[in-house]
């Protein structure tokens, strides 16, 4: 199993976002996570990438309890696409590429850097700084960013949002055709349908449908 989640709980203030999620994902499953706005679908997704922590509950990955707030297991296992890119405008694509290699002590060549940006068709935008590019390009600059340290499971937080529909719906080819497994937050339930299993963040708990 890549990630169990069991009986996990969240609550801001007095407001209880959910409470008893328990999660199975198979080692390259495709699973999607719909619900209304402000449901806690990106908290939830954040508990876990060990972004955040619940309040109660617990996680494995691949067999092991993990510390919800473990930089080492996040760095290593997870990949994340944000609903924003969260580049560093003042280094180039390149730079930005490499930053989650550098945290694990390592480089990326730029032969690596190529063969992901030609994932997104970006090939060409190698050493343009992140600045210069549209938010689209941007957005699948992170996608690219994500698979960098080749993750056990993609995290993705309604990566589509900035995207046109033909370069989204590329994207979801790419992102259902991957190894690893996928966690994907959407309001789009056309995109969500074409993950194998799909649940909705309602009344506090994690239903399928």
């Amino acid at each position: 199993m890549m990630l169990l989640a069991q009986n996990l709980k969240k609550s801001f203030d007095d407001r209880e976002l959910f409470s008893e999620i328990s999660l199975s994902i198979p080692e390259g499953k495709k699973i999607a996570i719909t619900g209304r706005s402000g449901s806690g679908k990106t908290t939830l997704l954040n508990i876990l990438g060990l972004i955040e922590s619940s309040d109660e509950g617990k996680l494995q990955i691949e067999g092991n309890l993990v510390d919800q707030n473990s930089n080492k297991v996040r760095n290593q296992k997870i990949g994340f696409i944000f609903q924003f890119h969260y580049l560093n405008p003042d280094l180039t694509v390149f730079e930005n590429l490499e930053l989650p290699r550098l945290i694990q002590g390592k480089r990326l060549t730029r032969q690596e850097a190529l063969e992901l940006l030609k994932k997104v068709h970006l090939e060409d935008k190698l050493e343009a700084p992140a600045k210069i590019l549209s938010g689209g390009q941007k957005q699948r600059v992170a996608f690219a960013r994500a698979l960098v340290n080749q993750p056990k499971l993609i995290l993705a937080d309604e990566p589509t949002g900035q995207l046109d529909p033909s370069m989204a719906l590329e994207m979801m080819g790419i992102l259902t055709s991957l190894p690893q497994a996928v966690v994907l937050v959407t309001h789009d339930r056309q995109f969500a349908m074409k993950m194998e299993e799909r649940y909705e963040l309602e009344n506090q708990r994690l239903v399928a449908w």
